[in-house]
């Protein structure tokens, strides 16, 4: 018997405790001003429970000043080995803010399809995965309208902290158009003709 009046106490404290703190749990997601006073009690233990439930607020932090892809670039290509080494290409390419990009190649004339575009997203902590499409027209007669293969170059970047350099990988891969009548659209994969590693430097307005 003196068990079972020892249990009962506090079992009975427990039940005070969860009593009086149970209104306050909610408080925290209510307006605890729209409450009247003198239902939060004498001894303000719902001040204390809402500030224990209070949601905690995250920071986020943003990446390095400058880190990032968006501009205009000084853009090197460098075959692999096994591709000969080399240049592969040596342009100017602008990443815009909306996820795109054109590049202007320096090693085909504007008769063979010097200008190209593709389109970009984040794959990590500044670093930047592209897709570009280019139509090489080098082996048609000038003037043709029909490209004589599509490349698409892949790519993948990272900028550095300052924010004035960038590095990574690349592969390019030649696609016969699908037809004459849809000229642009790849269709049959001919041959992987690139991958090496690929580095920009940023252009500035000074």
């Amino acid at each position: 018997m003196k068990t079972m009046l020892s249990v009962v106490p506090a079992s009975l404290g427990m039940a005070i405790i969860v009593t009086v703190l149970a209104p306050g749990a909610s408080a925290g997601c209510a307006d605890a001003s729209a409450r009247p006073a003198a239902a939060l009690g004498p001894n303000q233990h719902s001040y204390l429970v809402q500030a224990a439930y209070r949601p905690a607020r995250f920071v986020l932090v943003d990446a390095p000043p400058g880190a990032d892809v968006v501009g205009l670039w000084h853009v090197v290509f460098t075959q692999n080995t096994n591709f000969g080494g080399g240049l592969f290409d040596d342009s100017y390419a602008a990443w815009h803010g909306d996820g795109t990009e054109i590049m202007n190649s320096g090693v085909h004339s504007p008769a063979y399809g010097n200008f190209c575009m593709g389109v970009w997203t984040k794959s990590g902590p500044s670093t930047y995965k592209l897709k570009h499409i280019a139509l090489d027209y080098s082996m048609q007669p000038v003037g043709s309208t029909t490209p004589s293969v599509i490349v698409i170059i892949r790519e993948e970047v990272t900028v550095d902290r300052t924010g004035d350099h960038f590095t990574g990988s690349f592969t390019a891969d030649i696609y016969a158009p699908y037809s004459s009548g849809f000229p642009a659209t790849p269709g049959t994969h001919i041959a992987s003709v690139g991958a090496g590693t690929v580095t920009g430097d940023r252009i500035t307005a000074d």
